[in-house]
């Protein structure tokens, strides 16, 4: 059989709100992704962030700052270096608007292009429906792009998914 997912990841973020609109934000990521061949990518980060539009309907924020990113692969070739790492500039937003009463879009990006190697770019962009089912119960349906300028040896350079999930909101 052919794997086509096997991904495991988690994140935190924490922002802190210098003023109504503004705030500065510390950031970190892991994840582990057997078919990019990716053993880890590990991201830490600082940085500010600008929230553009908030009038309850719809929401518009942006962040800039310094990353530094670890790329580790499961699988390489001698020829090929096994890990990567570097600093990057982070660049992020997020944008939601209604589609319903029940419906929102949720539109999100976050890119890192290294500061020592302008080949050097990774990114993800995710484009999400939520909708309310219930009071409590919640259905997603998600386009996830991640892209690597530069993927482990033997890895597409684009990997795109679609999710569905039915959760509960508490």
């Amino acid at each position: 059989y052919v794997t086509n997912a096997r991904r495991v990841g988690g994140g935190l973020k924490y922002d802190y709100y210098l003023s109504e609109k503004s705030y500065a934000l510390v950031t970190t990521r892991v994840l582990g992704d057997t078919v990019a061949n990716l053993d880890l990518r590990f991201t830490a980060g600082a940085g500010v962030g600008y929230t553009l539009i908030d009038d309850g309907s719809q929401l518009f924020m942006f962040e800039v700052g310094l990353s530094y990113l670890d790329e580790s692969y499961r699988v390489f070739s001698p020829s090929e270096p096994s890990s990567i790492s570097y600093i990057a500039a982070r660049t992020a937003y997020r944008y939601e608007a209604p589609l319903s009463d029940v419906t929102k879009l949720v539109h999100r990006a976050e890119i890192f292009p290294s500061l020592e190697d302008k080949a050097d770019i990774y990114c993800q962009v995710t484009t999400e429906i939520q909708t309310s089912l219930s009071k409590s119960m919640v259905a997603n349906l998600t386009h996830v792009l991640d892209y690597d300028n530069t993927p482990a040896p033997d890895s597409k350079r684009a990997d795109q998914r679609i999710i569905l999930s039915v959760g509960w909101s508490f």
